[in-house]
């Protein structure tokens, strides 16, 4: 039998709640001891994206990283460098805009998006056959780059690295190769982003969430055997900590004995 902690528990996330709990509970260093822009810690880095008329919210009480929920992401999501996202994507509501093919479609001189939607990649977390790789940092588009945009939300069920920075929504769990909701989102579907409620909605109907799950098809695996299927079939959400379900429990493992 799977083991299945109890909602509350500890281990029921990899502990990530006891992290964001910890995060929360962090003091900002004194400016003596800054890292930043003159000794300041909160000053965005000199490549920050931030335009002038998008100053970067600089709440000293807000954590760098944050655990979000919603219609989106049942199981929660990484939402990161929050003290430097522009004021006006901490709370915000935009057009769904998925990238089926994103090298071959990001670039493109007749992409449809603008900056205030959202760029969403699907089949990137653990299952997808891709092991869930550093893809969430979504370049802007060319179009938009030139247009002189900085940053804008970007969400997947990717990871990407520690170095990387801007309104990346990251993690999302359950992820699409599984047919989680973000499996299910189509190009314009509104979606709400709200930092300060840790909260990312899918504003759709249910009935039309439920009519969408219904004719879903799950991927092809990418792979039919060695360690890649294995990889595939055993590895764990991204709220789980991404483990292999047979690491999962408390039970003992002896040491091998040596003949």
């Amino acid at each position: 039998m799977q083991f299945d902690p109890p909602r509350d528990s500890p281990s029921r996330d990899g502990g990530a709640r006891q992290g964001q709990r910890a995060l929360e509970r962090l003091q900002p260093r004194s400016r003596s001891q800054g890292c930043g822009n003159r000794g300041d810690p909160f000053l965005p880095r000199p490549e920050s994206p931030h335009a002038l008329d998008h100053p970067p919210v600089r709440d000293h009480r807000r954590p760098q990283v944050a655990l979000l929920e919603g219609g989106l992401a049942e199981e929660g999501l990484v939402e990161g460098d929050v003290r430097l996202h522009p004021a006006h994507l901490v709370v915000c509501e935009g057009a769904c805009h998925p990238l089926d093919d994103l090298a071959a479609r990001i670039d493109a001189p007749d992409l449809e998006v603008s900056a205030d939607d959202f760029l969403v990649l699907q089949n990137a977390g653990p299952k997808s056959g891709y092991a869930m790789p550093e893809a969430g940092y979504l370049p802007i588009p060319a179009k938009l780059a030139r247009a002189g945009v900085k940053d804008m939300v970007r969400i997947s069920d990717a990871r990407m690295s520690g170095t990387a920075y801007g309104t990346i929504v990251l993690h999302v769990s359950p992820e699409a190769a599984i047919g989680g909701p973000l499996a299910l989102v189509e190009n314009g579907d509104p979606i709400e982003l709200d930092i300060e409620r840790r909260a990312l909605e899918l504003k759709i109907s249910e009935a039309e969430l439920q009519r969408r799950r219904a004719t879903w098809r799950q991927p092809p695996p990418r792979y039919e055997r060695g360690y890649g299927a294995v990889f595939s079939r055993h590895i764990g959400q991204a709220d789980r900590g991404c483990d292999f379900d047979f690491l999962e429990g408390t039970a003992p493992t002896p040491e091998p004995e040596i003949h």
